[in-house]
């Protein structure tokens, strides 16, 4: 007697509000929430401890025993750049073999310039490599922080604690270290110091991002175009729209032109991945929203806080709770689908002479 498989629902492929599951994880030791770094093939996570690189594929390629003084940073798919207490290196993303190594001090951050370039921050020097090579160094200031790069290309550079009522930040071209510009703010707040803790600059106009909550854009002589009070601790990206996100767990999107909101939803609080989704991370997982609307597209629900990175290819890397995960939002999709069309068998047994078939008795012929 045949006995037919019981129908199973479809799964509903337009429903993209939904939990994206790890494409596989890998142990590491790393501080948490430390970014993961993207080189190529290989994907890697470094701190106190070491360095720690893996395949994109999950297979782990190689550990290094040192005591990191800077997070990783990939200058190309085929260089990483890590720094302990004495030097810099360059290394072979997949097998670890140092490519060029620059004595320049212990390194707080490191910052890629171009696929060749990187700007190494020390407390109180900036220098760029240029294949490990300097191509020039100065003097800064222990109080500012950065640099990052700008979306102009400039090396960024901007106030902590360090004047009443006044803020600064400064742009240096990564080439020759010399100022692009230079704005100062003066600043009225509750607190006397006040205290930036983001900066961008599209080439048009620079946004500072204030520790209170405030969004401020400026020409490049410094003079005020517009305000906009989001969330305290922005972080700034700037692309086609300016992406704030901050300690509410929002993300607020806004004109560069003119700071409108375009658009606000509930992501996380770390500084956004712009790729074909906007990520952002948090104390409860990551959050991939629609760069253009702010839809959500999908989530992944673990321990944080986490600082997701993203691929090109929309890919996601989260270091969480001791553990290396790839997210990977087509993956999971084709896994539930497949899941869901998967033929369910019935549930049978044996019973004084009949077979049970899913609670239905069947005489068992001779």
């Amino acid at each position: 007697m045949l006995i037919s498989p019981r129908p199973v629902a479809a799964l509903v492929l337009e429903d993209r509000h939904r939990q994206v599951q790890p494409d596989w994880s890998q142990p590491v030791e790393a501080a948490p929430g430390s970014r993961p770094v993207i080189a190529g093939r290989a994907v890697a996570v470094g701190g106190p401890d070491g360095l720690s690189v893996f395949s994109t594929a999950g297979q782990p390629l190689y550990t290094q025993t040192r005591q990191l003084t800077a997070e990783p940073v990939a200058l190309s798919d085929h260089c990483l750049v890590v720094a302990d207490q004495e030097s810099v290196e360059g290394l072979d993303p997949l097998t670890g073999r140092t490519l060029w190594k620059a004595q320049v001090g212990a390194a707080r951050l490191l910052t890629r310039v171009s696929d060749q370039a990187v700007a190494v921050r020390s407390r109180d020097r900036l220098t760029v490599l240029v294949e490990g090579k300097p191509a020039w160094t100065q003097a800064v200031d222990p109080n500012l922080r950065g640099p990052r790069l700008g979306k102009d290309g400039n090396l960024l550079l901007w106030d902590g604690l360090t004047r009443p009522n006044w803020v600064g930040a400064q742009a240096l071209d990564p080439a020759t270290g010399s100022v692009a510009w230079k704005v100062d703010r003066p600043t009225l707040t509750i607190n006397r110091f006040p205290m930036l803790d983001s900066v961008e600059s599209d080439g048009a106009r620079v946004y500072l991002g204030y520790h209170a909550g405030q969004v401020e854009a400026c020409d490049l002589a410094g003079n005020s175009l517009w305000k906009r009070q989001v969330t305290a601790s922005p972080r700034l990206v700037a692309a086609e729209q300016l992406y704030v996100a901050g300690a509410d767990d929002t993300v607020h999107t806004l004109a560069p032109a003119s700071g409108d909101e375009a658009w606000k939803a509930t992501a996380g609080r770390s500084e956004p991945s712009l790729g074909p989704a906007l990520v952002t991370g948090g104390a409860s997982g990551v959050t991939a929203l629609d760069p253009a609307s702010g839809r959500l597209e999908w989530q992944w629900t673990g321990a944080g806080p986490v600082t997701p990175a993203q691929t090109a290819d929309g890919r996601v890397y989260v270091q969480a709770d001791g553990r290396l995960l790839a997210l990977d939002h087509q993956v999971s999709l084709e896994r539930q689908f497949e899941q869901a069309s998967a033929p369910a068998l019935p549930e049978l047994h044996e019973e004084d002479g009949y077979l049970v078939v899913d609670g239905v008795y069947v005489p068992v012929g001779d």
